[in-house]
């Protein structure tokens, strides 16, 4: 959890060669500044982690097959800054995260790789879901299916959603030319 990234980094340390690196997969995007904190920036790829699971019964989370997919990429640039605006895509792609990446094409069941439109991006993206769809639905005590069939409970969606996107603009992370109407 993202209240635990400090300590976890910190424990993580001394396990990592000179060119190591930690990979934050928590939901939200404070997780990598968080640990380039306790690392070091060069130290710390940002990571989304999707997975489809539910409680199959009580004490049981079971996980479907797919979609399942592990993204990651750098966060910062070399002077430690968080990328941002346009180079941000482009300085994702390291030599060692097209390490990683390989490293990890070969596993099953699970797509991995670098993002196209840079770190920072595809964290915002997952927060803008993770931090709308689960409160909205709990606040309508329904699903999302029919949080978005109703157009009152949709546009209250759609309204998190935007803050959300608008903290990613303000942040400069969105896609050049791109505001969080889209």
């Amino acid at each position: 959890k993202t209240w635990q990234v400090a300590e976890a980094a910190a424990a993580a340390r001394p396990l990592l060669g000179d060119a190591g690196c930690v990979v934050t997969t928590q939901n939200g995007v404070e997780a990598p500044q968080q640990a380039a904190d306790v690392l070091g920036a060069g130290r710390v790829l940002g990571g989304v982690a999707k997975v489809l699971a539910y409680i199959a019964e009580p004490g049981v989370v079971s996980m479907k097959a797919q979609p399942a997919f592990f993204h990651f990429g750098e966060a910062f640039a070399a002077d430690g800054s968080p990328l941002a605006g346009d180079a941000a895509a482009a300085a994702a792609r390291s030599a060692r995260a097209e390490r990683l990446a390989g490293a990890l094409a070969h596993c099953q069941g699970v797509t991995s790789g670098i993002p196209q439109n840079g770190t920072w991006p595809m964290l915002w993206e997952k927060a803008v879901l993770m931090c709308s769809f689960g409160p909205v639905a709990a606040l309508c005590r329904a699903p999302l299916d029919k949080v978005c069939g109703i157009p009152e409970t949709r546009a209250l969606l759609r309204a998190a959603m935007l803050e959300v996107a608008s903290c990613a603009a303000r942040a400069r992370h969105l896609e050049k030319d791109k505001g969080p109407e889209e």
